[in-house]
């Protein structure tokens, strides 16, 4: 007599292996969506870092009238003014948004050298303009972000879920 599968034993496997994949599936992307989120921390970070280290041997952040930066920002885009200024402090590349695909991207990196910066975190008036860095948009809320502005048009930094303000000392 030749054995086999019951029909019953065949829906059974397939139920369980469906219920597996219903978990696993939801959990794989939402840790590659926290992944990419932690990502974008991470660059933000280093070119931050260039961004100082700039400032340590100019005097200066980069702008419009020295080094070419548009006055109202630049995206992180492959070809902007402020990728080659900042190439010789970044090893490996300038860092895009892992999501970035082109010009019209809603995920992007970009850097305004004179922002109008409000503080969103303080009542303070002293309300300036300073270069801003920052990025659009993140996927999940499992990474806490912070922003130092949240005024001031200029490549949609007001409205970055992530931007960090660079104040020069007086």
């Amino acid at each position: 007599m030749k054995k086999s599968f019951t029909l019953i034993e065949l829906s059974v496997v397939i139920a369980v292996i469906a219920i597996l994949l219903g978990v696993i599936i939801p959990n794989a992307v939402n840790f590659m969506e926290k992944s990419r989120d932690a990502k974008r921390v991470s660059d933000i970070n280093t070119i931050a870092l260039a961004l100082e280290s700039f400032y340590d041997d100019n005097g200066r952040y980069p702008n419009q009238a020295d080094d070419g930066v548009s006055s109202s920002g630049e995206k992180f885009d492959g070809s902007s003014n402020i990728e080659n200024v900042l190439k010789p402090y970044i090893r490996g590349g300038i860092p895009k948004d892992p999501l970035y695909k082109n010009s019209s991207s809603q995920f992007y990196y970009a850097y305004d050298p004179s922002h109008s910066v409000d503080w969103c975190d303080s009542d303070a008036t002293n309300d300036t303009s300073a270069p801003v860095l920052g990025f659009r948009r993140k996927e999940t809320d499992s990474v806490e972000l912070s922003k130092d502005t949240c005024e001031g048009s200029d490549q949609d930094l007001d409205n970055a879920v992530y931007n960090i303000a660079f104040v020069e000392p007086d």
